[in-house]
């Protein structure tokens, strides 16, 4: 499955134990659902979040071993930008210092062919304005994860201008 916004996004909830509706893509127009104050049913928190980044790291190749359909891998690096908001927002981003150790994180990453290449040491506090109507304290955090881009390419067989000789491969 590829790492991006829309099948991160449940993982994520998962891990958090933050209900669905409350982990969202990052954006400027999201009200602040826990702003409500006579809302009952209100969560603790909320989290917005977003991929800043996908470094390629190598450049794409072939999986030899998937035949008959070709797929193209390149390994990535990506950053996720997480975002937590009201009562426990600042828990949750001290948290996330912790991924390295935590199985629910090692679990929904693995769906990726991921695993967690770093994590933030430090929880930043911003103001969280929407538009002077919901002003309250977010905890920022960062986590890097290292995974495999994988696409079928559509082909049937090895590229014809592919050869695999044998013995050491030379630079030119």
């Amino acid at each position: 499955m590829r790492l991006n916004s829309a099948n991160f996004g449940p993982q994520l909830a998962l891990v958090l134990g933050v209900p669905a509706q409350y982990v969202v893509p990052l954006q400027g127009n999201w009200y602040n659902p826990t702003a409500a104050e006579n809302n009952p049913l209100k969560p603790k928190t909320w989290c917005a979040y977003k991929f800043q980044s996908h470094r390629p790291r190598v450049l794409a190749h072939f999986v030899p071993d998937s035949v008959p359909a070709i797929w193209s891998v390149q390994e990535k690096i990506s950053r996720l930008i997480m975002q937590f908001v009201e009562d426990i927002a600042e828990d949750l981003a001290n948290d996330v210092g912790h991924w390295t150790h935590d199985e629910l994180v090692r679990t929904a990453l693995a769906l990726f062919d991921g695993t967690l290449l770093g994590v933030s040491g430090e929880a930043t506090s911003s103001i969280f304005d929407m538009e002077g109507g919901n002003i309250t304290t977010a905890w920022n955090v960062w986590a890097d994860i290292g995974w495999a881009d994988e696409v079928p390419t559509g082909q049937g067989k090895w590229p014809p201008l592919i050869k695999f000789a044998p013995g050491p491969i030379v630079g030119g």
